[in-house]
């Protein structure tokens, strides 16, 4: 179960709530064992977490672990994983990359989130909807901290299938979710003989110049300097080559190279060979294992080192070393945290954030599908069960502009526009509609074989990919889609059209009942 402390300004009261609420949960269950997270040894020292536990138990739980209330309590940075079995975890003011490691932790049997930030409590808070211990008197998430009472999920929000409520929509502003981000990678592991063999000498030539360009620093700063410049090099070559996506790769079983951001699993031996292996966790089922072999003596960071052994999500650029039906092998090139950057020096700290996050928008953010703000966003999606799909790319076209196209067997998307406008930009939008045909939660074996659909919509040369159905979309689909738009080397938007949001649009331009008229007529001429 999830739990969350609200911000404090009493850091020491604060974390002895939680410190207690996670012994009473360690009691109640009988595992009499539990776990303190932070990012490293230092965030214990000198702090509220020491205030709280003593000199003594803070030395003991620097050393692996101590007891508190007959509760074995052990430590977990991002370079510790500890030997805790099972029990209450306590995540306290971690950044929003290492609190999705915590809570894709399988020992925690609970975690209790102590936030940093006013972002950091609401974007828990809307995200998780976990259960808040001692709010202070008429809170609301990021309200008494100098948030904005609009940014809080309702009761009728955008909740899907799992409960899980999406967290762009409610943790960005629309100035936000439309900013021009550069999507690259902070480097953990550069393999530079293999990309200056892949980029020849045009390529090594580039690195050189950018190598003599750098200032006296100290050796350790020009080493990270360097494995930049290599990894943004590299970023370049994919970008002019179109070098697709893992998923796309895979799924058309061509090329040599793919650079995205993808999902891997822990290597438990990471630490007795210099050869590592992690295994591909797809967002959907695969019918082939992909694993990806390297020597750990290219990891310099001690971050990705962690989270090579536990699993994390990481941007991967990789050459494919060996193929067969059962498994496929990739070496990986470049591997490091999703990283963004902005050209606004008001946006610089900010984002660095929202890595994995980035890059969905919203119908409303949208100037065409901008008139829904006007209106209340429909409680469910049952009024979608009458109206087909051709009907809806029907209105959907009178909306943008355009003719809608028919259907044939091998299209890419169901509609595709260059009338797009997305603040303030003008881009171009390919679609991928799904009907009434089965009015229920689209899944990953709704779209076709292999989720071919999707790979068929990626291949579209548009700036934004769209996945609309009548009903609710359930989060592999849209983990999917991301893994096919969202690439380091060129990342494009992407944007969920569940049926509650189809029928706003409908709606909100007057057109739903249109829509059922022409379901109508296509019914009756069948």
């Amino acid at each position: 179960m999830l739990f969350m402390i609200p911000l404090g300004e009493d850091l020491v009261t604060t974390f002895a709530e939680c410190l207690n609420h996670a012994c009473r949960l360690a009691d109640s269950t009988g595992t009499l064992e539990a776990a303190i997270a932070v990012h490293t040894k230092h965030n214990v020292q000198a702090s509220a977490i020491e205030t709280v536990l003593g000199a003594r138990a803070t030395k003991q739980l620097l050393a692996g672990n101590t007891v508190i209330s007959d509760v074995r309590f052990h430590l977990i940075t991002e370079r510790i994983k500890s030997k805790l079995v099972r029990g209450p975890l306590i995540a306290a003011y971690v950044s929003p990359r290492f609190l999705d490691i915590l809570l894709d932790d399988k020992r925690a049997s609970d975690l209790i989130f102590l936030p940093w930030t006013p972002k950091d409590e609401t974007a828990f808070f809307v995200g998780h909807r976990p259960e808040i211990l001692s709010p202070p008197p008429g809170w609301t998430p990021g309200v008494q901290s100098g948030g904005d009472d609009d940014n809080i999920a309702g009761p009728n929000e955008e909740e899907s299938p799992d409960g899980h409520i999406g967290s762009i929509r409610r943790s960005l502003q629309p100035e936000e979710r439309v900013l021009p981000l550069e999507h690259t990678i902070d480097p953990g592991f550069v393999n530079y003989r293999r990309i200056e063999t892949i980029i020849g000498p045009e390529g090594c030539k580039a690195i050189d110049q950018a190598i003599r360009q750098l200032p006296e620093m100290p050796k350790w700063q020009r080493s990270i300097r360097v494995g930049h410049i290599y990894s943004d090099t590299m970023l370049t070559f994919c970008r002019t080559l179109g070098v697709p996506p893992l998923g796309q790769l895979i799924a058309n079983r061509q090329g040599k190279l793919f650079c995205s951001t993808e999902q891997v699993g822990p290597c438990r031996g990471f630490d007795k060979s210099d050869q590592a292996v992690n295994r591909w966790k797809p967002p959907g089922r695969s019918g082939i294992r992909v694993e990806f072999h390297y020597s750990t003596r290219h990891v310099s960071s001690d971050t990705l080192r962690s989270e090579l052994r536990s699993g994390s999500t990481l941007s991967i650029i990789g050459e494919l070393h060996s193929a067969s039906n059962h498994l496929v092998v990739f070496r990986p090139l470049v591997m490091g945290g999703p990283w963004l950057v902005s050209p606004d020096p008001k946006w610089k700290d900010v984002v660095m954030w929202w890595g994995h996050e980035f890059f969905e928008n919203v119908i409303e953010d949208f100037d065409e599908f901008s008139r829904v703000r006007q209106f209340p966003k429909p409680g469910d999606s049952a009024a979608m069960k009458e109206v087909s799909e051709m009907a809806f790319k029907t209105c959907l076209a009178k909306i943008i502009g355009g003719e809608p196209p028919k259907d044939w067997g091998g299209e890419t998307s169901d509609f595709f526009t260059a009338h797009l406008n997305l603040g303030g930009r003008r881009v171009s939008g390919a679609f991928l509609l799904k009907g009434r045909a089965k009015f229920s939660p689209m899944r990953l074996n709704t779209l076709g074989k292999n989720n071919d659909q999707i790979v068929r919509l990626a291949c579209e040369p548009a700036d934004v990919l769209f996945v609309q159905h009548c009903h609710e979309i359930a989060p592999p689909v849209r983990a999917t889609l991301r893994a096919f738009a969202v690439q380091p080397s060129q990342p494009r938007r992407y944007c969920l059209i569940d049926g509650r949001d189809s029928l706003w649009l409908l709606q909100a331009y007057g057109l739903y009942e249109k829509a059922l008229e022409l379901s109508k007529r296509m019914s009756d001429k069948k």
